[in-house]
């Protein structure tokens, strides 16, 4: 009885309209419901019983807690990185990616959400690095660029570019991401970006070529996507295609394509360039989301 006397009207009515949904009482709801909390920052939506917040805008921003604390699922995606530029350009490797279920968020948050690397921009250039994405103290790191044989060595980072022949191919970051691929010994082709989910595919065949590694499924936003996705290597002719998860696709010689740039707000590497012409594809920005229980 001593419990129900400081428990309010209100608060009753609300557990009673959750019990149906989850069967028992849900700590995480008794959390947030009890602290009475409100949050602002990104674009608001509601979705399947959460509140989304969702940061897409390059740069610096904030998530602001009232009133309390809240439990909340937090995915954080770094930029990805640039295909290189030249006759083998690796795809650009997938900005890092975080999936944090149930931490308690209370204050201001300092949320960031990284550009991508600019494809390498003349032959013999390598891509830039994706920048870093953040929330709060969690810090998923850029994807690395990819390589190419003028340049020897892939750029490192959340995931690793991919690299012509056998040469060194960039290295992922253990739970971000996975490492580049490499042309292997044949050359006019290069490998794909790594990916969240998978490393950069090697290039093989001059037919097939080497696909970007995919990234990893997450629903937060309220609906299920990838995120995350390596850049296709370069090729003679039919272009590898870029890992699920925005990674661009590998551009060729027959016809003379450059690279694809990833999808904005995916964190997809772009795609390795094949020609003097064209240039290699410009990594895809990164994206935090926020959501919560109503």
């Amino acid at each position: 009885m001593k419990r129900l006397t400081i428990i309010t009207l209100a608060y009753l009515l609300a557990l009673a309209s959750h019990a149906d949904r989850w069967g028992t009482f849900d700590d995480a709801y008794f959390a947030q419901t009890s602290a009475g909390a409100t949050a602002t920052g990104g674009t608001i939506t509601t979705n399947g019983g959460y509140i989304i917040h969702t940061f897409t805008n390059v740069g610096t921003s904030n998530f602001v807690v009232s009133g309390g604390s809240l439990v909340c699922d937090v995915l954080v995606v770094a930029g990805g990185g640039g295909g290189a530029h030249g006759w083998e350009g690796g795809g650009g490797g997938a900005g890092g990616m975080l999936i944090l279920p149930a931490i308690t968020v209370s204050g201001t948050s300092v949320v960031v959400v990284g550009v991508g690397g600019a494809g390498g921009p003349a032959e013999g250039t390598a891509g830039k690095n994706g920048t870093n994405s953040s929330f709060g103290t969690n810090i998923a790191t850029g994807g690395g660029h990819g390589g190419q044989w003028d340049i020897t060595v892939a750029g490192n980072g959340g995931s690793g570019g991919g690299m012509c022949r056998t040469l060194t191919v960039g290295t992922g970051i253990e739970g971000q991401g996975h490492n580049g691929g490499n042309g292997g010994s044949v050359a006019n082709m290069a490998g794909g970006g790594g990916g969240a989910g998978e490393a950069g595919h090697n290039a093989l065949s001059t037919v097939t070529g080497a696909q970007g590694g995919d990234g990893l499924q997450c629903s937060y936003s309220g609906a299920t996507n990838y995120y995350a996705g390596g850049g296709g290597g370069a090729l003679s002719s039919n272009a590898p295609p870029g890992g699920a998860g925005g990674g661009g696709a590998g551009g060729t010689q027959f016809p003379s394509v450059g690279g694809t740039a990833a999808i904005p707000n995916t964190g997809g590497g772009g795609g390795g360039n094949r020609m003097i012409d064209a240039v290699g594809g410009t990594g895809g920005s990164g994206i935090v989301i926020v959501r919560y229980l109503q």
